[in-house]
């Protein structure tokens, strides 16, 4: 074995690094930007060269293309000191659309300042990750552009953290933000962006009742999962509620199903789409309608976990494939009634294995599917590869935001 081959071995174990996203949103539940969460080392119980891997990465940024991947939300990606010493790295990366991020590990030098500011010369944005005060990160300071606090670990000095960088006219954004608690008390404080699942969590545990129309959406939506109800049946109860039929329809006939002639009558949706595919539209475009006033990435969020749980059920397990989309669609249920996921279930008549999934029993295959997407989602590697490896999941994965991505083109 050369020396080229035995490098390419080495490298083996990064060449398809696992890749997730993570929203950044602004003060009012808006999506700016999307951070590039991936693994590309211990794949094989070894830690790979961190600047090999960030090559690897880089590249698979060109190969999938970065409108896949985020769309057309600029990306924010960490760097290591070495590669900001590379240009020829960000040859392949484009500038408007990439924001580098900057480790907390590195120390700013006159040559590494001087190489960032060739970066920001060519059109990259710079922020500094996980940033706390030190009086040697003043000259990175004069040339970034976002400065990222991490919430938990600057949680009894954040306020002086913040008026620290108050007069500098930098974007401050918040991470791992994860309850709405958290994020009010930043929002107070002046941050311009924040990043965490906190969109995903329930505003407040409010023990009021439903309002009639959501128990009536709710009705419907556990009247669309009902194993009983046959094409004739599902037709009927969709007619009943004319917004939705007319969506429906509307959706069939869109350039996700590129029919060759109308779908003009609910039955006949039925029968050319399917009695699981009007299901799962039908429940999609009524959970839509809770949406109101949150994040358009909270339905995005649902979309791509009801995929990806589909996608995974596909590789051996037993129930449907309607099961597991469901069951990722309606894993943001909490969050958009604003209510305890067990207190909204308690106005659903979901089947066993759902409702278990969706109260955080990972003992059914349902709710193990559940666990390790959301573990993916959260870049939580070791968890997410459980029971499948790294390639399946990645392209589980990356299907799944592609999915998302065009289906919500057509119904938001």
């Amino acid at each position: 074995m050369n020396a080229c081959e035995a490098s390419r071995a080495r490298l083996e174990p990064s060449r398809s690094p696992l890749i997730a996203r993570q929203p950044i949103l602004d003060r009012h539940g808006r999506l700016m930007a999307y951070e590039l969460l991936y693994r590309g080392g211990r794949l094989d119980g070894r830690e790979s060269d961190t600047t090999a891997t960030a090559r690897v990465l880089v590249e698979s940024i060109g190969s999938i293309g970065l409108a896949e991947i985020a769309g057309s939300a600029a990306l924010f990606v960490n760097f290591g000191r070495d590669l900001l010493h590379d240009p020829t790295v960000f040859d392949l990366l484009p500038p408007e659309s990439i924001v580098i991020e900057i480790l907390e590990t590195v120390e700013p030098s006159s040559q590494l300042c001087r190489s960032i500011a060739a970066l920001r010369a060519r059109g990259f944005r710079i922020a500094l990750d996980d940033y706390m005060y030190r009086s040697s990160l003043e000259p990175l300071l004069d040339l970034a552009d976002y400065v990222k606090i991490d919430v938990l670990a600057s949680k009894d000095s954040l306020e002086r953290e913040v008026e620290r960088l108050t007069l500098r006219g930098l974007q401050r954004l918040a991470e791992k933000v994860e309850t709405r608690a958290e994020f009010d008390r930043c929002l107070a404080l002046g941050f311009d962006l924040f990043q965490g699942y906190y969109f995903c969590r329930p505003e407040t545990l409010d023990e009021r009742p439903l309002a009639a129309n959501q128990l009536a959406v709710l009705e419907l939506v556990t009247a669309l999962q009902d194993p009983t109800k046959d094409a004739k049946a599902l037709a009927h109860i969709i007619n009943r509620d004319v917004a939705l039929s007319y969506q429906l329809l509307k959706l069939a006939n869109s350039p996700l199903f590129r029919r060759r002639r109308p779908i003009a009558a609910m039955q006949d949706a039925m029968v050319i789409l399917g009695l699981d595919s009007v299901k799962k539209w039908a429940t999609l475009l009524m959970l839509s309608r809770f949406a109101s006033g949150k994040p358009s990435e909270l339905l995005r969020t649902a979309l791509v976990r009801a995929y990806m749980c589909s996608s995974l059920a596909a590789n051996g397990v037993s129930a449907g494939d309607h099961t597991f989309f469901t069951t990722g669609l309606l894993s943001v249920l909490d969050a958009l009634l604003d209510r305890p996921m067990a207190r909204v279930l308690s106005d659903l008549a979901l089947v066993p294995d759902v409702t278990d999934a969706l109260l955080g029993d990972a003992c059914g295959p349902v709710g193990r599917v559940l666990r390790q997407v959301q573990a993916y989602e959260a870049g939580d590697w070791s968890q997410a590869m459980a029971s499948n490896d790294s390639d399946s999941l990645r392209a589980a994965y990356l299907e799944a935001v592609s999915s998302a991505d065009r289906v919500l083109a057509q119904v938001l």
